[in-house]
């Protein structure tokens, strides 16, 4: 074992990535960064992770060990803060369908929204890091998980943990990044890395005895055949962050034989990425340290539940995610003691003790309800309330406001202080060196002062009961701005209804009103033939298939025609322009209005 520190970065999409980047600043400032030797990252955490990632290669391929100071990984943490801010203003989410030749790929069954999003992560967070201060011929449109390998200034085909130079000689050590995701074949997590991908192996005896499902092994990048050798970055990312549900699954195919592996967010197994770091750490016996940042979502205890099956099926899903997150904290806590700095979204809040049978507010609080917990304001000056509507902020993947990146970051930064200060007093006890770092540092967050302390602050209430909310945002920043910067959009769906009618009106004999009162039969015959032959062409290719013959193929062409025509060109078309409208209007007024006022 040795002195280095196994960082855990949890998912909830944009919201937990900015929280993340306050505790990495807290930990720059504390000279911790440079200990870090595995990092292992889960959904929104990934996200994150990789951009960091690309910033720390490019410092530690740069500067020689001796030369690296803690002013260096402030510096780096300052750029992360700042361009990961600048490509989540772009609203990713909405771009996801802003390209009309993606949307027409995304119409096949070989691309999907999944690989889109992650084309995405590439082009606006991560491209714009690795690009910057070359020259054209060096630049690069694409990133490949083999492209993050690190190689340290003055040495070749660097492992942290095998050969003769490792990071034990190492006093800036180079992580692991640990990208984890869920195996829906088989319920295990499924991780990426520099140098491969695949399931990671039981870590005992127990597990081996208990799980007895196929086991995908883990493998390097050049073993697959359906993607490039090195496995696009932004892939492996969406697959870590691909909510079951909101993307389809990721697929992994030609690489085990005759089976294709489907892949979705690593919340699904441990949203907190404790098992994939300690799967690194079971490989590499290399930290004694843990530090865990989990900006996941924490449910509410509901007095009268809706207990129709679409309202219990997502309670249920709650209830286990939560039940694993506190056994995977719990029994990293007790397993490695006081070596654990553990935040997250919830702490420094009380639970309610609910009485039984009183009349008017039936909660309280009371001395077995705070065993263990601290008061927010009094421990890191957040006041219960903002802290609270922080931990409700939504986990989404489209554009934030400067008070809501601020706010999280600047949570997280104070939050971490005093667990991660208790931290490096133990990591300098043991390895008998002075604690004093010197540093400067001017965080972007740091203009929000002493605001989350002020339970009175109205403007930041306001601005995070906001963040709560997944669309109609700008209706409640201010409505009047927001209906006229609507006013676009709705010229566009007019023309589209107008163009609609027009259509209809010119191409039949009836007028519009009399139109919806006719019978099929009435109508015009062409529409009649057009529906007959779309619908057998359309029973033909579904009882049919692909037993081809000619008739079957004259059946099946106007089908084929239509759905072609209609579905890869007019709707990618039509959906696009509307989205531009969106991030061209709507989008920028978001930002403008949730700018902090100094």
């Amino acid at each position: 074992m040795s002195n280095g520190i196994g960082l855990c970065l949890s998912g909830g999409g944009f919201r937990a990535s900015f929280y993340h980047i306050g505790l990495l600043a807290q930990m720059a400032e504390k000279g911790l960064l440079k200990q870090v030797e595995i990092i292992s990252t889960v959904s929104g955490g990934s996200i994150l992770g990789v951009a960091y990632y690309i910033l720390l290669k490019r410092l530690l391929e740069s500067k020689s060990d001796t030369d690296i100071t803690d002013q260096d990984y402030v510096d780096l943490v300052l750029e992360l803060e700042k361009s990961f801010k600048q490509g989540v203003a772009e609203n990713i989410r909405m771009r996801t369908f802003l390209n009309p030749i993606a949307n027409m790929r995304m119409a096949r069954k070989n691309f999907s929204r999944s690989d889109q999003i992650g084309r995405l992560y590439t082009e606006f967070l991560y491209l714009p890091i690795y690009n910057k201060d070359k020259k054209p011929p060096e630049k690069v449109t694409s990133l490949n998980m083999t492209d993050l390998h690190i190689d340290p200034k003055g040495i070749q085909d660097f492992h942290p943990f095998k050969g003769k130079l490792t990071n034990q000689t190492r006093i800036n050590k180079v992580p692991i990044l640990v990208l984890n995701s869920t195996s829906l074949n088989s319920g295990h997590d499924w991780i990426f890395t520099g140098s491969g991908m695949g399931e990671i192996p039981p870590r005992n005896d127990i597990f081996y005895d208990i799980d007895k499902k196929d086991r995908y092994l883990y493998t390097t990048y050049k073993e697959i055949k359906t993607r490039s050798k090195g496995f696009p970055v932004g892939a492996a990312v969406a697959a870590s962050a691909g909510v079951p549900g909101l993307f389809p699954p990721m697929a992994v195919s030609n690489l085990y034989l005759d089976k294709t592996v489907e892949l979705v967010d690593g919340g699904v197994f441990d949203n907190q990425g404790i098992a994939g770091a300690l799967w690194m750490l079971e490989a590499s016996k290399s930290c004694d340290f843990f530090v865990v940042s989990d900006a996941s979502g924490q449910g509410e205890a509901t007095d009268n539940l809706d207990t129709g099956t679409l309202s219990v099926l997502p309670l249920m899903a709650g209830i286990l995610t939560s039940r694993v997150r506190e056994e995977m904290v719990n029994n990293l806590i007790k397993q490695s003691k006081s070596n654990v700095a553990f935040t997250h979204l919830t702490r420094g809040l009380y639970a309610n003790k609910v009485l039984v049978n009183k009349k008017g507010e039936v909660s309280d609080i009371d001395e077995d309800i705070k065993h263990g917990v601290v008061d927010s304001k009094t421990a890191f000056n957040v006041a219960q309330n903002n802290q609270l509507l922080l931990s409700k902020i939504r986990t989404d993947l489209d554009a934030f406001s400067d008070y809501e990146v601020y706010s999280l970051e600047k949570d997280a930064y104070q939050m971490s202080d005093k667990r991660l200060q208790e931290l490096k007093d133990n990591i300098d006890k043991k390895l008998e060196r002075s604690s004093a770092i010197e540093v400067t540092t001017k965080w972007e967050f740091d203009c929000l002062k002493q605001r989350l302390g002020n339970k009175d602050d109205k403007a930041l209430e306001k601005q995070l009961t906001i963040g709560q909310h997944k669309f109609f945002k700008t209706f409640r920043q201010n409505f009047v701005l927001s209906l006229v910067a609507h006013i676009p959009l709705i010229i566009f769906f007019l023309a589209v209804a107008f163009g609609i009618h027009y259509l209809v009106k010119t191409n039949f004999e009836t007028p519009w009103e009399e139109f919806m009162k006719l019978n099929v039969l009435d109508l015009w015959g062409f529409f009649v033939g057009f529906i007959v032959v779309y619908a057998l062409s359309w029973l033909g290719d579904r009882i049919v298939g692909e037993k081809v013959t000619l008739l079957v193929t004259l059946l099946r062409m106007p089908y084929k025609i239509i759905n072609v025509f209609v579905v890869n060109v007019i709707l990618p078309f039509l959906v696009a322009i509307p989205i531009w409208i969106f991030l061209n209007t709507i989008n920028p007024l978001f930002l403008k209005l949730g700018r902090v006022e100094e």
